[in-house]
């Protein structure tokens, strides 16, 4: 019977647009098919290697601070995670470029960044940028970079510390050192006048390497915070609202202090055991 009214007692124009209607709607399933099939199904997170408390490689993963939050914050939301190591700080950045990393937590913004990461509105954590000396009699705080004109820094290579400071950087003679330890053994030698830095990450290695009368911060930032960045390249960027929702939850809670002072202590423990 509904075939005889389609085919025969429709008028052509009206059978032509149901026709038309039917054609669009399957057309529209199969999008919205092929859109729930590459949905957010996992979230795969990297970060820096040598970035503690924050984040840290221990046993061919990350672990740390951010990513004890972020972990419980995609539990809450229903969403399968994991950590990986991919190698050094640089092949982050490109994984991430590329989409095949979803998230990268506690990094600071820059614009080049940005042109790839969608970073949340909450900050994780405030993370001052220091300048570290060799300390010694003669070892005296400045009031700006321009101080530093002229004498020979390093970086922690791929690190970026703001627009401001990189600008400076980048028309000093500035070399890039694979590994806090390295960079602070060039300090201690003499072989580099001052070492650019996260003051949290920096002063947690300091601590459990027992370096801390080593050296002395002679100038930094009050304003350095690090966000999580989202790949835009990933599927995931959808949930970045209710993510950025819960996360700004635990900061204000307490969680990421905690957090914080918790993975300080246990990197300091791992620095103990490795004696």
């Amino acid at each position: 019977m509904y075939k005889h009214l389609i085919g025969s007692a429709l008028p052509p124009r009206l059978f032509l647009l149901l026709t038309l209607f039917f054609c669009t709607f399957k057309t529209v399933a199969l999008i919205d098919s092929e859109h729930l099939s590459n949905a957010c199904d996992e979230v795969i997170i990297s970060a820096h290697p040598d970035y503690a408390p924050f984040h840290w490689e221990q046993d061919g993963e990350i672990i740390g601070a951010s990513i004890d939050i972020t972990g419980q914050i995609l539990n809450e939301m229903g969403i399968a995670w994991r950590s990986d190591y991919v190698g050094p700080w640089k092949r982050v950045l490109q994984q991430a470029y590329a989409g095949h990393i979803d998230l990268i937590p506690a990094l600071k913004k820059t614009n080049e960044r940005e042109q790839f990461l969608h970073y949340t509105n909450a900050h994780f954590y405030s993370n001052p940028v220091a300048v570290y000396q060799k300390a010694s009699a003669e070892t005296q705080p400045i009031q700006s970079l321009d101080a530093l004109d002229g004498l020979i820094g390093s970086v922690n290579a791929g690190d970026n510390h703001g627009e401001h400071i990189d600008a400076f950087l980048s028309v000093q003679d500035v070399v890039e050192v694979k590994g806090l330890r390295e960079n602070f053994e060039l300090l201690a030698r003499g072989r580099t006048d001052y070492f650019v830095i996260g003051k949290q990450t920096a002063n947690a290695f300091l601590q459990t390497n027992k370096m801390l009368s080593q050296f002395e911060i002679v100038f930094e930032t009050n304003n350095a915070v690090v966000h999580h960045g989202f790949s835009k390249r990933s599927a995931c960027t959808a949930i970045i609202d209710e993510f950025d929702k819960r996360l700004q939850l635990k900061v204000d809670n307490g969680e990421v202090e905690f957090a914080i002072e918790h993975y300080k202590n246990k990197w300091l423990e791992r620095q103990l055991l490795e004696e």
